[in-house]
């Protein structure tokens, strides 16, 4: 469309580039142990569909159901820990 996509707010367009009142800065997370972070979405993968899920779903076992809440545990502190934030001192 020539003047760009219709929209329906009333009052004026914020212009690119000018200050807004309120308007916040958001930095991003900053991953400090990126071995550790990619581990942990590994485990996290493993654990949740090939133990949990088949677990549940397919043998009705409660060890190999137990087994893959350990091992998604396991990631989930490995991503944890791949994005602490540095200590301050």
């Amino acid at each position: 469309m020539k003047g760009g996509l219709p929209t329906f707010r009333r009052g004026p367009l914020p212009q690119p580039g000018l200050g807004q009142e309120g308007a916040k800065i958001v930095t991003p997370t900053q991953i400090l142990s990126v071995n550790m972070f990619v581990l942990g979405i590994i485990l996290l993968l493993i654990g949740i569909d090939a133990l949990l899920v088949p677990a549940y779903l397919i043998y009705k076992n409660t060890w190999y159901g137990f087994s893959g809440v350990l091992i998604t545990l396991a990631g989930a502190i490995s991503l944890a820990w791949g994005l602490r934030k540095p200590s301050s001192a």
